[in-house]
């Protein structure tokens, strides 16, 4: 893949052939994702859709599930009986996004296949093709309204085509049972063969499901267009009139929604072309797979192979990768992409309250299970009890109003929902002669789905815990309510994490002995910011924990563990490291299309590779990788800014412009030659900012009132000062 700039335009290239169907280019609406791969003459066009699930089945939390009976399965290590407890006899199926089909074409005799370009300010995909030397291309545009629907024109005759359900596709790449036919999966589940029809230029299929509305799509050829749509059937006979897309409608609405999304981001200067690469198409990723009119990103988002079920369900993993999935919108002010996760949760809150009442026995807690389908059913496994995963949500329901300045949404449902999460909190601590502490937490996927997950204190609980109660305080003093006297007392006796021997442990008592992919145990540097690295009492301790951290390893780790330990790099200041691991994540863990994998793709770099698994797509590292960039350019937290913290010494600019910051502000600034050249800071709310730079560190503070803009450069003493 390559980063072409022309007029103004970027655009990605990809050349064919692409082999792989996550090798493709990515095109879609949120809703609806495309995958463009192939080779020679033969386009494919895999299909896939973010709300497609079998919802059958799935874990019902009972009687059982409690946190008396789980602290004494974990205290008599009777781990049979949490297996019994959270994998019950009659849990047959998990609920999981499905695969749907694809769109096949064959070019004529004499035509090849040379590369693909996808312009990111129109999102028009260009698909080039050679004809004894001349060069011709069709086009592929998405309905951006959410519809599940998309038009390809230019396509020379005599091309075959034809549309397949996944049905009939072979499965060559399942990590489970390698070269099994999809159909023997989807008959296990419980499915149907779908009909076909072909009526005049319209060819079509139609797939029942066993307990949910048919999905049906239809492909239309005329005049060298082809028109594809896809709807769902309440029965398995009727459907609705198909609405195919008029290209002389589509293309130019296609353009104009892309327009007006380039013109809201934040504009970049970049001094390396690896992150500009990763940035752009990034950031285009982000923008589709989150578009407001389509369903919030699971694991996959809308892009789900044809050829196998999706891995992990496809569904919304809570303890790192939603996060990860979310990241970049807030700095970039795409406020709308954000809000429908959280509009989501909000259709979840009796679910997640009915949970805290058979966990806990209360009725004012809100549990979040760490993996879920698009209904709050949980996937299973003993990790839908980590109560961090709540409380993580609802710190970036926070974060989500703090920049945006979403009051109302503050009052109407995220001060209730943190509340919730820090109420659970709560009544999984107890008072200890030393303060508060966890008796029962969890450290994430430590040593994969076993009873060493559970400790006391874990230090990503205690960091959770911390940035709940802060950001709770926040809130309240914004909406004018009476904080709760719990949460000063979590900030001032609730240890800030695990440590012995001079580093941060991931329970009381246990150092990380092992490379261990989840870097939780570091949550209060990144990504709660509940310890300053650079304080006194903390520098030594974090110097001390990434030093042991680094000593173990990488082997263990999978794709969106390199981002995160980037973002780690950011916050404790080292550029060089920080470039370096998105470099190594770039070059192992993408292919050449830039799709981000869960394995790695060198056996010996580490245990989770491809060479045993098959590509294995995931969103959240690639979305991590360009939040992690903009950190580079800015970090933000209680009002405070880093400027340029990650960014590495170049005689090239750097730039940013109107970034979006903790407290309300919109933030711009460059960087050159190593140093600071100048910073514009506008308040969108009444608020005091607090600005340091990588080169400026003494800290600039000024009260800003609402619309007021302020403009910064260094001072010559290692501070900044106002340049007016």
């Amino acid at each position: 893949m390559a980063i072409r700039k022309s007029h103004g335009r970027f655009k990605s290239v990809l050349d064919f052939p692409l082999h792989t169907i996550q090798s493709g280019a990515p095109v879609g609406n949120g809703r609806l994702g495309l995958l463009v791969w192939g080779e020679r003459r033969n386009l494919r066009i895999t299909m896939g859709l973010a709300d497609l699930w079998d919802h059958r089945d799935g874990l019902c939390w009972n009687d059982g599930i409690n946190l008396g009976n789980v602290s004494g399965l974990v205290a008599d290590g009777d781990w049979d009986g949490m297996l019994h407890l959270f994998h019950p006899p009659y849990l047959k199926f998990r609920p999981s996004l499905i695969p749907l089909g694809r769109v096949e074409l064959t070019l004529p005799e004499g035509y090849f296949l040379v590369r693909c370009s996808l312009d990111m300010s129109s999102g028009i995909l260009d698909i080039e093709f050679d004809n004894n030397g001349y060069r011709l291309k069709m086009e592929l545009a998405v309905d951006m309204s959410g519809v599940p629907r998309f038009v390809i024109r230019g396509v020379p005759e005599p091309a075959e085509a034809r549309i397949l359900p996944a049905w009939d596709l072979f499965d060559g790449t399942d990590y489970v049972a390698k070269g099994v036919c999809l159909q023997r999966n989807l008959a296990e589940r419980g499915f149907a063969e779908p009909t076909r029809a072909t009526a005049g230029d319209v060819s079509s299929f139609l797939q029942p499901l066993p307990n949910d509305p048919a999905v049906a799509a239809a492909l239309r050829r005329s005049a060298g267009t082809l028109s594809c749509v896809v709807w769902r059937s309440e029965t398995a006979g009727q459907g609705p009139d198909i609405a195919f897309p008029d290209p002389k409608e589509l293309f130019p609405s296609c353009r104009s929604w892309w327009s007006a999304q380039a013109s809201a981001l934040p504009e970049m200067v970049f001094a390396d072309p690896l992150l500009e690469e990763i940035y752009r198409t990034g950031m285009h990723s982000f923008i589709i797979a989150t578009n407001p009119r389509g369903v919030p990103p699971g694991l996959q988002g809308a892009w789900i192979e044809d050829d196998r079920l999706a891995p992990w369900s496809g569904d919304y993993h809570f303890n790192v990768n939603v996060q990860m999935c979310l990241a970049p919108g807030l700095a970039a002010g795409l406020f709308e992409h954000v809000r429908p996760i959280f509009e989501l949760l909000k259709s979840w809150l009796p679910r997640m309250r009915d949970n805290a009442r058979s966990f806990l026995g209360i009725d004012d807690g809100y549990m979040l299970p760490h993996s879920v389908d698009d209904r709050c059913t949980c996937i299973g496994d003993t990790w839908c009890i980590d109560s961090a995963c709540t409380a993580w949500m609802a710190v970036l329901a926070y974060d989500y109003c703090d920049l945006s300045g979403d009051r109302y949404f503050l009052e109407s449902f995220a001060f209730d929902f943190m509340r919730g999460a820090m109420r659970v909190f709560e009544m999984l601590m107890e008072r200890t002669p030393r303060g508060l502490s966890f008796p029962l937490s969890m450290s994430p996927e430590y040593r994969g789905n076993n009873h060493v997950w559970f400790g006391r204190d874990a230090s990503f609980y205690l960091a959770a815990a911390h940035r709940l109660a802060r950001d709770l305080i926040a809130a309240a003093g914004w909406l004018g309510e009476e904080p709760d006297p719990f949460w000063a007392e979590v900030e001032k006796h609730l240890p800030q994490a695990s440590v012995s021997n001079g580093a941060i442990d991931l329970f009381d008592g246990r150092p990380l002995d092992e490379s261990h992919r989840h870097h939780s145990h570091l949550a209060a540097i990144a990504p709660f910011a509940t310890i300053d690295p650079e304080s006194p009492g903390w520098r030594e301790i974090v110097s001390g924990s990434m030093r042991h951290w680094e000593e173990l390893g990488m082997g263990q780790w999978s794709g969106w563990s390199m981002p995160w330990a980037a973002q780690l790099y950011v916050r404790t200041a080292q550029p060089a490291k920080a470039l370096e691991m998105l470099r190594i994540w770039r070059r192992n863990f993408c292919n050449r299309s830039g799709a981000s994998l869960h394995n790695g793709l060198d056996p010996e770099f580490s245990v989770f590779n491809s060479a045993q698994t098959g590509e294995v797509m995931q969103l959240d590292a690639l979305m991590q990788s360009v939040a992690t960039i903009q950190e580079m350019y800015m970090f933000s937290r209680d009002g405070e800014m880093r400027l340029f913290n990650g960014l590495c010494d170049s005689s090239r600019p750097q730039s940013f412009r109107n970034m979006r910051a903790s407290g309300g502000f919109v933030v711009s600034g460059e960087f050159i030659g190593g140093r600071t050249s100048w910073i514009e800071i506008t308040a969108t709310r009444n608020a005091t900012p607090v600005v340091s730079t990588r080169d400026c560190r003494t800290k600039f503070s000024a009260c800003m009132s609402s619309g007021e803009t302020l403009r910064l450069q260094p001072d010559g003493k290692g501070g900044l000062s106002r340049a007016d």
